[in-house]
């Protein structure tokens, strides 16, 4: 069932409550977890999931608790309503059964997808047109291609590449948001989510407790976090960024009514003949990328960060200025932090847009105790 899948995890971004890490790590199994915590003017409440194969954490400011949980209950489900819809780790999913239906209709035959499926689609092609398919929605077969050569230990062949590399093209996807229909223009094409349906699923759930009346929420979806208006008398939700390369201490930013996404590849990598290669791809090359690189983005708009992140990842710190322009030039705010190897063994360096948020501080040590009545032990990854 979605929720239970075990997918490859990306954490290096974690939601604070103010002086230490907010929770996560617990084994919910799809059963919610919950805590209180008055701290100042705030009263925050925290629940837990597991929400696309990963922990979920929710956190509101309210006085109401009933409110509160009520609106966490919308914020999951808005989550898991987007896993059901783009997951490709279950068969039953809204992705597997619209592409299901593609392959067995001549190329080119549209096929019916869900709303979520149709509206995804829409903003991950707009994503691989801005970044010129460094992010591709289309890059399923390369992306299974490199699974499958995690799992074996061995790097797929070059023709096993140009092959699915054949299949693969955003300009391939048609949309009809009317008729709520795909169109696949070569055969065998696919969709993967992987590097924007977690930033869906954090607007998504976002939107979905504020329908329900909390608009000072926070919702992270693993390395994505999607941030409402700041708890009272806070000036924003303060959120830790490691480097995501094992080396650096994190520092907290403030996030308000804006998004923090990040990305890297610290702990799926597979190392074959003295070549590092990464779980991200290249879709543009079909090749699993081999620098290392952790990269952080703000963004207004949670979809953008996750796939700006994902981008990032690709392009490398070289990109880093012409990506934020192209997104920029959509009306969309973006600011970018990289922590990034010149070398395997160099030293890991940092390099950030000048509006990137400033760091306020470092959060409490991960063996820090919780204070009496204070926060929970901190998050782990």
């Amino acid at each position: 069932m979605p929720g239970r899948d075990v997918r490859p995890p990306r954490h290096v971004a974690r939601a604070l409550s103010h002086a230490a890490l907010a929770t996560a790590a617990v084994a919910c199994a799809g059963a919610c977890s919950t805590a209180r915590e008055t701290t100042g003017t705030a009263t925050l409440h925290r629940y837990r999931e597991m929400v696309m194969g990963v922990e979920m954490l929710v956190v509101i400011d309210d006085d109401s608790a009933d409110r509160a949980a009520r609106s966490a209950r919308a914020a999951f489900d808005a989550a898991r309503a987007v896993d059901e819809s783009l997951s490709d780790w279950t068969s039953s999913s809204g992705l597997r059964t619209t592409l299901d239906a593609a392959r067995a209709a001549p190329p080119g035959s549209a096929v019916a997808a869900s709303p979520i499926l149709v509206d995804a689609t829409c903003h991950a092609s707009e994503m691989s047109r801005i970044t010129d398919g460094a992010f591709d929605c289309t890059a399923a077969p390369v992306v299974t291609l490199w699974r499958e050569a995690r799992a074996s230990g061995a790097p797929p062949a070059e023709d096993a590449i140009a092959d699915a590399r054949a299949r693969i093209g955003y300009r391939h996807v048609r949309v009809n948001r009317d008729a709520g229909t795909l169109q696949f223009d070569l055969p065998g094409m696919a969709l993967d989510f992987g590097g924007i349906g977690k930033g869906i699923a954090s607007s998504a759930a976002l939107a979905a407790a504020r329908r329900n009346g909390c608009d000072r929420a926070l919702v992270a979806v693993s390395g994505d976090i999607a941030a409402g208006a700041p708890p009272r008398g806070r000036e924003g939700w303060q959120v830790a960024i490691e480097s995501g390369l094992g080396t650096l201490e994190a520092c907290v930013v403030l996030l308000r009514e804006s998004a923090l996404s990040t990305s890297g590849d610290a702990e799926q990598v597979l190392v074959h003949g003295g070549q590092r290669h990464s779980h991200i791809v290249d879709p543009r090359t079909g090749k699993a990328v081999n620098h290392s690189i952790a990269p952080t983005v703000w963004s207004s708009d949670p979809v953008v960060a996750d796939a700006a992140a994902t981008s990032l990842s690709v392009l490398g710190v070289a990109g880093m200025d012409a990506l934020c322009e192209r997104i920029r030039a959509t009306g969309v705010a973006i600011e970018m932090r990289v922590a990034y190897r010149e070398t395997p063994d160099g030293p890991v360096l940092i390099r950030a847009t000048p509006g990137f948020p400033a760091c306020v501080g470092a959060p409490a040590p991960a063996s820090e105790p919780p204070s009496q009545g204070g926060p929970s032990p901190p998050m782990r990854d």
